[in-house]
């Protein structure tokens, strides 16, 4: 069984596990919205069907199933994602995930059924206070400089790296660790909110960080191009050698990555085998060309949490 260290040591190098937790347990709650669905669809199919149903008792059983994964999905997981709500800071993109798909919850009131209404009452009661928190949030973006805010979140990130913070883990996936990291702060959440000039300036800025950081690691040039299994010297053969709850926390946190469309953080985090790699990754690559693939991939490609 994983111990409370094993996770403290899992969430310090991977800041962003909490906000992962909140979105994966807001999106349990569509769960519900497939069992409705499956209902209208045979209350769709005619009176010949439903006088069958009425003689089965199909359609009761339907109901009661209904009502059964209501209680035990929407309960479980609105009580879960209240107490992790609790214990957040005010992060800026996970409120806003968070108050999105609660406001898409809000208006499929269809999913819990009336014999469920004290959920509903609690789904209301909790999307109350996420809104709150996120009106509090929203009035200090007005009031604070967010680009200083972004600015000093990419500072911090980079000298956690380079302090040894990160030292635990494989090279790449130290580097992986701070483009999740930076995000699901308030760097990405500048990154998104305000494009333009000033974005693509950190986003810039972020990219020459990091090919230092991972040259200066592996001891070479930012633009000298290593063989893949150089890069991956102590991540090849998998991330499994990982303690458990560290190689649990990457693939919790990249279930996003796909091996099309993010081939390089799919190669880091997915531990590819060598030989089996997306031909969109070459053999030889160099730090530069890392910092300026993970960027795009983090911060063009990257669409879900």
């Amino acid at each position: 069984m994983t111990t409370n260290i094993e996770f403290q040591k899992a969430a310090d190098l991977f800041p962003p596990l909490r906000d992962k937790c909140a979105i994966r347990l807001v999106s349990r709650l569509n769960v519900a919205r497939e069992q409705v669905r499956v209902h209208k669809e045979k209350e769709n199919e005619g009176f010949f069907k439903d006088l069958v149903s009425f003689f089965t008792g199909a359609t009761t059983r339907r109901q009661n199933q209904i009502n059964a994964s209501l209680t035990d999905v929407v309960e479980q997981n609105v009580e879960d994602l209240s107490l992790v709500m609790e214990s957040l800071a005010n992060n800026s993109r996970t409120l806003g995930l968070v108050h999105d798909e609660l406001r898409n919850i809000q208006n499929h009131t269809e999913v819990i059924g009336l014999e469920v209404l004290n959920l509903k009452d609690r789904v209301t009661e909790l999307d109350a206070r996420v809104t709150e928190r996120f009106a509090i949030l929203t009035e200090a973006v007005e009031r604070v400089d967010f680009r200083v805010r972004a600015a000093h979140h990419l500072d911090r990130v980079i000298w956690r790296w380079k302090g040894g913070n990160l030292s635990e883990l494989p090279l790449l996936l130290r580097c992986y660790s701070v483009y999740e990291d930076l995000w699901w702060g308030d760097f990405g959440f500048y990154i998104q909110q305000f494009p333009g000039k000033d974005a693509d300036q950190l986003l810039s800025d972020l990219r020459l960080r990091i090919a230092s950081c991972l040259a200066e690691t592996i001891h070479a040039l930012p633009t000298q191009r290593l063989s893949r299994e150089e890069w991956l010297a102590g991540t090849a053969v998998g991330w499994q050698r990982l303690a458990p709850p560290l190689s649990h926390s990457v693939a919790l946190l990249s279930d996003w990555a796909d091996s099309v469309k993010t081939p390089y953080v799919s190669m880091v985090c997915k531990a590819l085998p060598q030989d089996s790699g997306s031909l969109v990754v070459p053999h030889l690559f160099s730090a530069e060309r890392l910092g300026r693939e993970f960027t795009r991939e983090f911060f063009d490609d990257r669409v879900v949490a």
